[in-house]
Parts: C-alpha cells; sequence; structure tokens
C-alpha cells in the first residue's frame, strides 16, 4: 500500500501520526512492512512521519524541493540531496511543483493522511490537499 503525508511544518504532535498510523494499519488491514510512505522531506511533519515510518518498517521515499539555483548558496540546505530530474524545481514554486511530482510519480497512491491545526491557513499542506482531493485520492485529515 502506498501512502502520502502532508503536514504543517511546525508539527509536533507524534502522539496523533502514531494513533493515524495505527487507525490506517486497522482499517486496511495491512502490515507496515508492506507500506511506502511518500513525503516532502520538510520540517515538522514529513520529518516527524518519516522517523515513525521507518521505525514501523515503511518503505519511506522522501521527495525534495529543489528551492536554490546552487546548493552552495544556502549551506541549512546541502544536507538535501536534489533528484537530478527535478532542474525545473527552483525558487518559490518548488514546493508546489514538488507536491505535484509526488503525486505524478505516484499514480498508485491509495491514502493521504494530512496534519495542520489550522488547513485554511495553510499554504503548502493545503495545496498538497486540493491536488489530493482532485485526483480523487481518499484523504484523512488530523489537527
Amino acid at each position: 500500500m502506498k501512502i502520502v503525508v502532508t503536514g504543517d511544518r511546525e508539527w509536533d504532535n507524534a502522539e496523533t501520526v502514531v494513533d493515524a498510523f495505527e487507525q490506517m494499519v486497522n482499517d486496511y488491514g495491512v502490515n507496515p512492512t508492506d507500506m511506502i510512505l511518500i513525503h516532502g522531506a520538510a520540517r515538522g511533519l514529513d520529518s516527524q512521519a518519516a522517523e515513525i515510518g521507518k521505525l514501523l518498517g515503511m518503505d519511506v521515499r522522501p521527495y525534495y524541493p529543489h528551492w536554490c539555483h546552487s546548493w552552495d548558496i544556502r549551506e541549512d540546505k546541502r544536507r538535501y540531496e536534489c533528484p537530478k530530474d527535478c532542474r525545473e524545481m527552483v525558487g518559490r514554486p518548488a514546493g508546489v511543483i514538488r507536491n505535484q511530482k509526488m503525486l505524478t510519480d505516484n499514480p498508485d497512491i491509495e491514502l493521504a493522511l494530512s496534519f495542520h491545526p489550522d488547513l485554511s491557513k495553510s499554504k503548502g499542506t493545503g495545496d498538497m490537499c486540493r491536488r489530493v482531493d482532485k485526483a480523487g485520492i481518499d484523504r484523512r485529515h488530523y489537527e
């Protein structure tokens, strides 16, 4: 089973993430080791879900946005490896381009989990939720 997670960069509620994963495992009757977790490699929810997914044995696959023309410009971003096929993802639209790429590269996503305290005020998570909904993917939201 393939899932995608999206959420707030300030998310710090690991218990809710664990509960969401447990509910998904129970509802779908799937073993976490048979799951692929796609995420946008951002701080907050994405990083937290990736860590929890790895602990549960999920195959965790990050999608990194290409924010800078040169990775040397922003030392804090050098730890991220940008896939060779995302050179068009430069600057401000990098996040939304990455969001679409996660869906385009993975048309077999069965479920999206979104985590945000106020989705109406979200830019990135809101964008991903709109894309997921438009694609007809089942989505569960947690606040």
